[in-house]
């Protein structure tokens, strides 16, 4: 699947890095996307998660079309991901040519 949403924490292998305190945000909102929580970027997926709401959700590679990372300083850094489907619930129809922008 190339996006799940997550309601318990992941089981993460081989995370090349990990961001603490980081906070999601996505257009169109979803609920599984708008808090603060650990950005992990592993071999096949990022993956977010917060603890405090019970909430993440895992993106494969392959649905990532485009990104990009700006910042003024390392603890100002934004990383901007145009994605090829829709965050939705589990089990939704995901439209094939749907875009989402998510800012990480």
């Amino acid at each position: 699947m190339p996006v799940s949403l997550l309601t318990s924490p992941p089981t993460l292998s081989n995370v090349r890095f990990a961001a603490a305190d980081a906070r999601a945000a996505s257009d169109p909102a979803s609920e599984h996307a708008n808090s603060t929580g650990t950005l992990s970027i592993c071999d096949h997926q990022l993956v977010f998660y917060s603890e405090s709401a019970s909430r993440g959700f895992a993106i494969d590679y392959p649905s990532i079309v485009i990104h990009a990372a700006s910042g003024e300083s390392p603890d100002d850094t934004h990383l901007y991901c145009q994605l090829d489907c829709l965050l939705s619930d589990a089990g939704d129809e995901q439209p094939q040519d749907a875009e989402l922008l998510t800012e990480l």
